[in-house]
C-alpha cells in the first residue's frame, strides 16, 4: 500500500442485541407481575488485522502487536462512530478522541460527508459491518521509532430501515500517528458509496475525498 500523504502532526468491540428484562420478585405471599421486555436494535461488525509490513530507513523492523491492535481499535472505533451509530439512530459518534488536532480543525464540508454518514435513516433491524482485514503500512526512521501507519479501509455496511434496505460501502487509506499508547486519524482519502431505498428520495450518494 503506497502512501499518498504525508505526516503533518502527531496524532469502532462489536455491539450486539441487547434485551432487557425487568422481572419483579416478591416474597412468600407477593402478588406475580408481569415481566417486562424491552429489545433495542444492536450492531454487529467483524474486523481484524491483514497484512503488516513496516518500510524502515535503517534495519528492517516489526509492528509491534500493542501497536497493531490499537491501530485496528481506532478503525474499528471509526467505523463505529461514523457509520453504526448514525444507523443506530445516534448520530455520529464522537470523533474528537479518533482524530489529530490538524484533521478536526480543517475539515471542510466534502471531508465530512467522505468522513462520516450524516443524515442516515434509523434502522429497524441489526446493523451489520463488515470489514475487510485492515492492511497496515508502518514507516520507521532510522532510529527505529514507528509512528506512522497506514491502514487500507473497505467496509461495508448494511441496514434496513423503515424506508427500505441501505448500503453504505466506504474505501480507501487512513493515516494514523502515534499519540502516546493510541493512534489518531491524521489524513484520510476516502470514497464513500451510499445506496438504497432507504435513503432519502431513494438513490445513491457518491463522496470522494482526502484532507491530504
Amino acid at each position: 500500500m503506497a502512501f499518498t500523504t504525508r505526516a503533518a502532526a502527531r496524532a469502532i468491540g462489536a455491539g450486539s442485541l441487547l434485551v432487557v428484562v425487568l422481572a419483579a420478585c416478591g416474597g412468600a405471599g407477593a402478588s406475580e407481575k408481569a415481566a417486562t421486555t424491552t429489545t433495542r436494535v444492536g450492531s454487529t461488525m467483524t474486523i481484524e488485522a491483514g497484512t503488516v509490513t513496516v518500510e524502515s530507513a535503517g534495519a528492517p523492523l516489526g509492528l509491534a502487536d500493542a501497536d497493531r491492535d490499537a491501530v485496528v481499535e481506532t478503525v474499528r472505533r471509526y467505523v463505529k462512530a461514523a457509520t453504526v451509530d448514525p444507523l443506530l439512530g445516534e448520530g455520529v459518534g464522537d470523533l474528537a478522541p479518533l482524530l489529530a488536532a490538524t484533521v478536526g480543525s480543517g475539515l471542510t464540508p466534502a471531508d465530512r460527508a467522505a468522513l462520516v454518514d450524516e443524515g442516515l435513516p434509523e434502522s429497524t433491524g441489526t446493523v451489520e459491518a463488515v470489514v475487510a482485514p485492515v492492511v497496515l503500512t508502518a514507516l520507521a526512521d532510522r532510529a527505529g521509532a514507528i509512528d506512522l501507519v497506514g491502514a487500507g479501509l473497505d467496509v461495508t455496511v448494511t441496514a434496513k430501515t423503515a424506508r427500505g434496505p441501505v448500503v453504505v460501502h466506504r474505501a480507501g487509506e487512513l493515516i494514523l500517528v502515534r499519540d502516546g499508547a493510541a493512534w489518531r486519524i491524521e489524513s484520510f482519502r476516502l470514497l464513500v458509496d451510499r445506496s438504497g431505498r432507504g435513503l432519502s428520495g431513494g438513490g445513491a450518494t457518491t463522496a470522494t475525498q482526502g484532507n491530504s
